[in-house]
């Protein structure tokens, strides 16, 4: 694909839209809609009808690739009805450009389920070349969503007010749907006035009433949601979605330049990054020494057979209490983890 970095993106985004189009599927963009396709300031929310997830869509994305569309490279599953999709196509001569698509057949989160999928698309309108909630529903998502999470900024608020001003009725009910009277009151009077200062100090109380089940949901549907969620969690943990990459070699050899610039070309494709050097560090020892290392490691003394045999003991818990421990748990949160050197340097270096 020759473009320029931004409508290579923009490139993805409408292609993703026109599939969906060619092959009949409904869909609907949840928010920051405003500048697509040319501009996207964070990943793109978009719910789908359920049959094409989880393995329809991937299979769709698969086919246009082989004409010329984005290829899949990141999959992972974060809810029992959403995946995030990391989308990659190629410009000449440059690094390699990625779009996040957050697929989901309907809105849950931390155990309650807040919007259906084929309520969400029944309801959506056209805007441009794209599908979209109408002004309501999108107050309503994106209030659940941001207190939800607990954080919410001043972008968040300028939003939540202009949604208020298209409805202010439709907004009402969708903040009825989901807080009890006591809060009602003070999340339509920031929403009314646009100071949501007194919601961002009371945003800990407000998350624990939206997330409490109502008498109306009750437990049995909060059971039917860890249902389905604590077997996707058992497969986040036996397949991670995260990369861990190691670096050989003896000093001088350029890893550190080259951890560096792995990190900086693949973070779009992983939630998180990270780096280390050599082992897991179970216990801080790199961390309290302030140093990872030292400039002339073979000018060092040798250590006496008891201690290089307590050093033995050291990495043997390290590499693998410590894998468990500190590693395996930031691949499944998918993270990239870039390691300058690790135990098998032990082959490369066994001077050292």
């Amino acid at each position: 694909m020759t473009a320029t970095p931004s409508r290579a993106t923009a490139e993805m985004l409408q292609g993703i839209v026109d599939l969906l189009n060619a092959t009949g599927h409904p869909y609907c963009m949840l928010h920051g809609y405003g500048g697509y396709p040319e501009r996207i300031d964070s990943d793109v929310d978009c719910v789908v009808a359920a049959e094409l997830l989880p393995h329809q869509l991937p299979r769709l994305i698969d086919r246009d690739r082989a004409s010329g569309g984005p290829a899949l490279v990141q999959w992972l599953q974060h809810e029992a009805t959403a995946h995030y999709f990391v989308l990659a196509a190629e410009v000449a001569d440059e690094a390699a450009r990625f779009l996040a698509v957050d697929f989901s057949s309907d809105y849950r989160a931390r155990g309650r389920s807040f919007y259906s999928g084929p309520d969400l698309l029944a309801r959506r309108q056209r805007w441009r070349d794209f599908w979209i909630p109408p002004p309501a529903v999108e107050f309503g998502y994106c209030l659940v969503k941001r207190i939800g999470k607990g954080t919410f900024g001043d972008d968040h608020a300028r939003r939540l007010s202009e949604l208020y001003q298209l409805d202010p009725s439709g907004c009402r009910r969708e903040i009825e749907r989901f807080w009890p009277a006591g809060d009602r009151e003070t999340l339509l009077a920031a929403a009314a006035g646009g100071d949501w200062t007194s919601i961002m100090r009371t945003l800990p109380t407000l998350r624990r009433h939206l997330l409490a089940p109502t008498a109306a949901e009750g437990m049995r549907n909060r059971a039917a949601y860890w249902l389905h969620e604590i077997p996707r969690r058992a497969r986040r943990w036996s397949r991670p979605t995260g990369l861990f990459v190691v670096l050989l070699g003896p000093d001088g050899a350029g890893k550190s330049t080259i951890s560096a610039a792995v990190r900086e070309r693949l973070a779009p494709v992983f939630r998180r990054v990270g780096a280390g050097h050599f082992g897991p560090d179970l216990l801080g020892r790199a961390a309290a020494r302030g140093a990872i290392g030292t400039s002339a490691p073979h000018a060092q003394r040798p250590r006496a057979p008891l201690a290089s045999l307590a050093k033995c003991f050291y990495w043997l818990l390290d590499f693998s209490v410590g894998y468990w421990a500190r590693i395996r748990p930031a691949l499944v949160r998918s993270t990239l983890l870039v390691y300058d050197r690790y135990l098998l340097d032990a082959l490369v270096d066994p001077h050292r």
